[in-house]
């Protein structure tokens, strides 16, 4: 359906399916594998056909079918739901799963909804265990809605990074066929970020050289500093 090619599009627009392990993402299945000690956390991606795991504890393969996964129930849930098997087993929805009638043999399952900035459920963050577990308490839950929104807030994180990366090469492209070299300026810190075709007009080494903000007004014809001080001064 519409909302389902949406919201993968959404999940793939992040840039993280297929991506190599990240550290950030690692310390968030370690901690809660430890918070809620059992074998196996992960944070679970959902596209079309696969679950494919960003961080993994406790488990070898990276991704399983889509129609096997725990993870496609818990996002048609509500955002930032948590779902809960206590025995998969004793669940008509996955007793025959063969993720629980073979490895790794799931019987305990708490997954708390990935839900991205514009409402759409990308995955989860969960915590499985091979054997029959209570329900946690709604205070070990809001733990894993906590945990789960820092991952959510990572990966909001490598979105924007990914945005800022694809933004500085369209830059540096434009840039380079137009011939046009750019400049920056940090007000809060002084620092001034020079383009490397500046560097190139310059004539000067970007390892060694360390523009100012004086120099940035003198790479402008003599004729148009003070203007130009003037409109860097205005906009300050």
């Amino acid at each position: 359906n519409h909302d389902e090619a949406r919201r993968v599009r959404a999940l793939q627009g992040y840039g993280v399916l297929d991506t190599s392990s990240d550290a950030a993402f690692d310390r968030m299945t370690q901690l809660a594998c430890d918070l809620f000690e059992t074998p196996v956390a992960l944070v679970s991606l959902v596209d079309e056909t696969r679950q494919w795991f960003k961080s993994r504890q406790g488990l070898e393969f990276s991704s399983t079918a889509r129609e096997y996964a725990f993870c496609s129930h818990a996002i048609e849930l509500e955002s930032d739901a948590v779902m809960v098997i206590e025995d998969a087993t004793l669940d008509a929805r996955f007793a025959a799963n063969p993720l629980v009638v073979g490895e790794p043999g799931i019987r305990f399952y708490a997954g708390a909804v990935l839900t991205s900035s514009d409402g759409y459920n990308l995955g989860t963050l969960c915590v499985i265990d091979t054997k029959p577990r209570a329900r946690p308490t709604d205070r070990e839950l809001n733990r894993l809605r906590a945990l789960a929104r820092i991952v959510r807030d990572e990966l909001e994180r490598t979105r924007l990074d990914r945005v800022r990366w694809e933004q500085a090469r369209l830059l540096k492209l434009a840039e380079a066929m137009s011939g046009v070299a750019h400049w920056r300026y940090d007000v809060v810190t002084g620092d001034v970020y020079w383009s490397d075709l500046l560097y190139e007009l310059w004539g000067a080494d970007r390892r060694t050289h360390v523009p100012s903000y004086r120099a940035g007004l003198e790479s402008f014809h003599p004729d148009d500093r003070d203007r130009i001080s003037g409109l860097l001064n205005t906009a300050i």
